[in-house]
């Protein structure tokens, strides 16, 4: 009973908090917002070391893990649930965020493999002419959605540097001809 109490006193110094860290209900914070707020304010690093987080574990780890629109931002409602979540998840919920966010990441992927097979079948039935100008344009909005969508360097740089080789084939095609 006297863990529930604490639990629901970290909880309203938290709310109270995220009052102050979002000035309104639409304000987005970045990664370097967060921790130049957190050092502005010493009540917001005293909960967060009082929640014990692993050895490690950064002001940066936690704004990814409640990032659930994967924009590099974090909403009050996303902060506000992210702590809830931590604060007060059960093993069962903490399961359930966990799949979720595994299934999140494999449609996520199967809709990047999707839009990738797509665009090589493009390619490969416009031929080398029009090779150049659909991987940049595949690229282009790859990069858009990237954006979009949430980090994902890797696929993005692997596309870039795939989109370069692809460059040199089509000059060399058309070098030919």
């Amino acid at each position: 009973m006297e863990a529930e109490k604490l639990r629901r006193e970290r909880m309203r110094k938290l709310l109270m908090l995220s009052d102050q860290l979002f000035e309104s209900d639409d304000e987005h914070l970045t990664k370097d917002k967060l921790q130049a707020l957190s050092a502005e304010n010493p009540v917001l690093m005293e909960e967060l070391r009082a929640m014990e987080f692993p050895r490690g574990f950064r002001l940066r780890d936690l704004h990814l893990m409640f990032d659930q629109e994967y924009s590099s931002t974090l909403t009050k409602d996303e902060f506000v649930n992210g702590m809830f979540r931590i604060i007060f998840n059960d093993e069962f919920q903490r399961d359930c965020c966990v799949l979720l966010n595994i299934a999140q990441m494999r449609q996520q992927m199967q809709d990047n493999f999707e839009r990738l097979h797509n665009d090589l079948k493009e390619l490969k039935v416009g031929g080398p002419e029009r090779t150049r100008k659909s991987v940049t344009l595949s690229t282009s909005a790859l990069h858009a959605e990237a954006a979009k969508d949430g980090p994902q360097p890797r696929l993005v740089s692997q596309l870039s540097a795939h989109q370069a080789s692809q460059d040199e084939t089509c000059y060399e095609n058309s070098a030919e001809r």
